[in-house]
């Protein structure tokens, strides 16, 4: 509901809405073996919950949402300073940041890991989108739901099935061509 009256006055296919399930996306993360040098980014956060599960679980050095919507940001900024009055994740929160924006627009220099819930976006917007991170260098890996990155610097090292509000949905996780990939694909 929340997300139906934030997208009132745009609505279109790519904002439909839906989200993580925590354990589930969590498994999903592990398979990319985030550590203190992970710089995660979730491209439509929404209302945080991947931004929040990864700083929860992951002793990442930074974990970021960029998020359209006015309505759905707040309530993750709201979420991330519950977080911070536990105990035990105080230290994590500090890690947390939520932007209000178009993430087309934003600098994602510093992103090694991205997710991004992929379901809704085609044609022109998603080649904008694999155009951006194809262009990130220090950018090491790609989660992507329902759909493949469509990349010449990336490639695609596995496919898994993952639980989110709607259903069940395939994953795709990308890794960054090595110098040596790219030399292979060019004689072939």
């Amino acid at each position: 509901m929340l997300s139906q009256n934030a997208r009132q006055a745009n609505d279109a296919m790519e904002y439909a809405y839906g989200e993580i399930e925590f354990s589930s996306f969590i498994a999903l993360l592990s398979l990319t073996n985030p550590d203190e040098t992970t710089v995660f980014y979730d491209l439509g956060s929404g209302t945080g919950k991947a931004v929040l599960a990864c700083s929860m679980v992951f002793p990442v050095c930074k974990s970021v949402g960029i998020e359209l919507f006015p309505e759905l940001y707040s309530v993750a900024c709201k979420r991330a300073e519950e977080l911070a009055h536990i105990a035990n994740y105080a230290m994590q929160a500090k890690k947390i940041k939520f932007i209000l924006g178009d993430f087309l627009d934003m600098n994602l220099n510093d992103a090694t890991l991205v997710f991004i819930n992929s379901t809704a976006f085609f044609g022109p917007l998603w080649e904008k989108i694999c155009a951006k991170l194809d262009h990130l260098s220090h950018l090491k890996t790609i989660i992507t739901t329902s759909k493949a990155l469509s990349s010449t610097h990336f490639t695609l090292i596995k496919r898994t099935k993952v639980e989110m509000s709607w259903g069940v949905v395939f994953a795709y996780i990308h890794s960054r061509k090595t110098t040596a990939t790219n030399c292979v694909e060019n004689i072939e």
